[in-house]
């Protein structure tokens, strides 16, 4: 269904995981776990503004910090989404979207 699912990778580690996703025409979505501390997505035309929202609400929800996240070459985030970027950057988080 073009969805890529992370959601259960990690979950019997206690370390952080990286994940590197760049330039796949079919994805159109992807479900994080929480231990992604680190997330490059960009180049991803399939991702739309709901995708992005997603993410970043996602990764907000996991209440990590310091953490990376690359959506350069998506779809642009709505204003919730741009809300969501601004949450991660306070905790330190380097967020990179299209505007």
């Amino acid at each position: 269904d073009g969805v890529f699912d992370l959601s259960d990778f990690g979950e019997d580690r206690t370390n952080v995981v990286s994940v590197w996703i760049s330039d796949t025409q079919g994805l159109t979505g992807l479900t994080l776990g929480h231990h992604v501390h680190t997330l490059l997505a960009y180049d991803n035309p399939g991702f739309n503004s709901d995708d992005v929202d997603s993410i970043l609400a996602s990764l907000v929800g996991y209440g990590l910090t310091g953490g990376t996240v690359d959506l350069h070459g998506t779809a642009v985030p709505s204003a919730t989404g741009v809300g969501h970027a601004a949450t991660l950057q306070s905790r330190g988080w380097t967020v990179t979207v299209d505007s």
